[in-house]
């Protein structure tokens, strides 16, 4: 891991990982119907997420779902950059309203 934030370049790069990821469970049969799912797991309620910055509703619940889990296991574990916090820390109103921004119209 690469100590310290990433440039731009580094970023865009890391922003395909979710349709590295799409492309990867596509080609798995049991998998397959997760495609969609894994692909939009990094896009905004708002419009400013990636890789296709999807917009509210046009988000599936399921990556909306899948976003949050991913969000909450970030910040519960271990980093380069910082220890993980704790789930007692998650439950504060600043991660309740991360969830709720997910959705909000």
């Amino acid at each position: 891991m690469k100590p310290g934030q990433l440039d731009p370049q580094e970023w865009q790069i890391m922003k395909t990982h979710s349709l590295i990821g799409a492309e990867i469970v596509e080609k798995i049969p049991f998998l397959r119907d997760l495609t969609t799912i894994v692909k939009h797991h990094h896009e905004h309620f708002d419009g400013t997420g990636y890789p296709d910055g999807s917009v509210g509703d046009r988000i599936p619940i399921e990556s909306r779902i899948l976003t949050v889990v991913d969000a909450f296991d970030a910040m519960t574990s271990d980093r380069p950059y910082r220890k993980a916090l704790s789930t007692r820390k998650q439950s504060s109103n600043s991660w309740r309203q991360r969830a709720a921004s997910l959705t909000r119209k």
